[in-house]
């Protein structure tokens, strides 16, 4: 079992995201804010902060309000940033140094007001470098949180793409031959691409899927984990909007009728389609395909 671990942790620590040189960017901005990463559950939020903190800081100072209760309420009596460092130092056991210490707020749409305080660490302390991200976040903004406009940075993360799948499964090369977008070399090796691409069809982008299928290259446990991740979608949209989601299951209904972009009345909740519609968008788990109609 820990050779296992080992390899899952090595594969996990090897795989390279295309948003790290965004990261590198905003770490050396004179004008940096905090930071949001906005995106869907499981596309690899943690994974990134922690080993962006790891590799590029001395020390990084981890807070999972989901799982924290003490420091839930942190941000409930008021903003100041001097008190809300200490207490993280307090329960992280990490003396932190502004210079080399990277904090990370994670579900951080857990804790009231810890959204509005990155406006205070933008004013009052920007020497402090801070990321914060959460699932769901979108729909949490679309409540009563006061949210700190012209005050935050925002990075966007979603699954691996295709070439980040080639550099989890170590095909280096073919990824190499890909980026030089040498077209006629990459003919050559056309049927090696396309077997890559029907296995990046199936397994996905998911990061916890990608891994294992890297390390196995076992389908039925990829499926798993599919199964798994969907799985813990629906229990966060019960968690977070249980009266404006309903999941439809996408083998009984036609395409065109899943997500209606007009409002054609009330469903069976009472609820129209096109109010439901913008908390799941906004929680980067659907994304709107808009139609054209044309005359030509």
């Amino acid at each position: 079992m820990p050779e296992v671990f080992c390899a899952w942790l090595k594969c996990l620590r090897t795989m390279e995201r295309d948003d790290w040189n965004d990261l590198l960017h905003w770490k050396k901005s004179e004008s940096r804010k905090p930071l949001i990463i906005r995106g869907a559950r499981q596309v690899g939020k943690t994974w990134l902060m922690k080993e962006f903190g790891r590799t590029e800081y001395d020390q990084y100072a981890y807070v999972n309000f989901e799982s924290n209760s003490v420091l839930r309420n942190l941000f409930k009596e008021n903003f100041d940033i001097h008190r809300v460092i200490t207490a993280i130092q307090i329960e992280t056991g990490l003396t932190i140094n502004a210079a080399n210490t990277l904090i990370i707020l994670d579900e951080i749409q857990e804790a009231p007001g810890a959204i509005t305080s990155l406006k205070y660490f933008h004013e009052n302390a920007p020497e402090y470098h801070v990321i914060s991200a959460g699932s769901l976040l979108g729909v949490a903004l679309n409540g009563n949180t006061s949210f700190p406009v012209g005050k935050v940075d925002f990075m966007d993360l979603y699954p691996l793409t295709f070439p980040e799948f080639l550099g989890a499964l170590d095909e280096h090369p073919l990824l190499d031959l890909l980026k030089s977008q040498d077209w006629s070399l990459i003919k050559n090796f056309r049927s090696r691409f396309t077997e890559l691409l029907k296995q990046y069809y199936y397994v996905g982008g998911m990061p916890e899927a990608v891994v294992a299928f890297s390390l196995r290259k076992d389908f039925k446990e990829v499926r798993q984990i599919q199964k798994r991740i969907l799985l813990a979608y629906e229990q966060d949209f019960s968690k977070h909007a249980p009266n404006e989601i309903v999941l439809l299951d996408p083998g009984k209904c036609p395409i065109r009728d899943r997500f209606p972009a007009s409002d054609d009345g009330p469903n069976r909740s009472g609820r129209s389609e096109s109010r439901r519609k913008p908390a799941i968008q906004e929680s980067s788990n659907i994304f709107p395909e808009i139609h054209t109609r044309s005359s030509h």
